[in-house]
């Protein structure tokens, strides 16, 4: 049964709240066997800082339904909506990973202290 990812990024900020780089990533994800929630896709193409709080109670349903959460490694680490999908995640026992712009993972992430999201290199 294929692994289900769901793909986190910065949005906030980004021209065209970063979908185009969402669709080419879980483009790249799907083609690699994986079933992909992307919340470019599942919020319907609408996103602003007033929809956030609602947009993330929905997206926290498909995080905790996913094998893992992928982030993308030039948007995650600036993005509090990211951060926050990447605690859950952790807090919930689902592995997160930063991966490149190709889909490959670079790092893991683990949880540090209370509410700290901090990157742990991977042995080759």
């Amino acid at each position: 049964m294929p692994k289900v990812i769901y793909l986190s990024g910065g949005m906030t900020g980004i021209p065209e709240h970063n979908y185009p780089e969402f669709h080419r990533v879980a483009n790249i994800l799907r083609k690699k066997g994986y079933i992909v929630f992307s919340p470019a896709e599942t919020n319907g193409g609408e996103y602003s800082l007033e929809m956030r709080p609602r947009l993330l109670r929905v997206d926290t349903h498909y995080i905790l339904s996913a094998d893992m959460v992928c982030v993308m490694a030039k948007t995650w680490a600036n993005s509090p909506g990211s951060r926050y999908e990447a605690l859950v995640a952790l807090t919930c026992g689902i592995p997160v990973w930063i991966i490149d712009e190709d889909g490959l993972p670079i790092d893991q992430v683990v949880e540090g202290e209370i509410g700290t999201v901090i990157t742990k290199e991977v042995a080759p």
